[in-house]
């Protein structure tokens, strides 16, 4: 099996595995609003994300050479043109979402511990 094809399956892998799982987390983290294709951008980019090191580190153990920049370049670059499609879906999307009205427990300040007697 040709290195170049071996570092393209183990990257593959990886981010099939754990690119799902890091969109989940980053998604439980900040609620995404763009709908469908913000939730399809993010998982592109966290699975672009997670392949770069198991990629890179595969073609150094293969001995591949030169091939390995242009490689993990060409990843993180689809990465990187996943996360700025995600932001610009998600941007005015976020700005026509529902602002957290803050309740009078989130707005306890020290002088009102102060004065509360408590």
């Amino acid at each position: 099996m040709d290195s170049t094809t071996l570092m393209l399956l183990v990257g593959g892998a990886v981010a099939l595995i754990a690119g799902p799982l890091t969109a989940r987390s980053s998604e439980r983290r900040e609620h995404v609003y763009g709908g469908a294709p913000a939730r399809v951008l993010n998982l592109i980019a966290c699975m672009g994300f997670v392949a770069i090191l198991p990629t890179v580190l595969t073609g150094l153990l293969t001995g591949h050479g030169a091939a390995i920049l242009p490689i993990g370049f060409g990843i993180l670059g689809i990465a990187l043109l996943a996360s700025f499609a995600f932001g610009f879906i998600e941007g005015p999307a976020r700005e026509r979402a529902p602002k957290v009205v803050r309740s009078a427990l989130n707005q306890w300040t020290e002088e009102d511990a102060r004065k509360s007697g408590l």
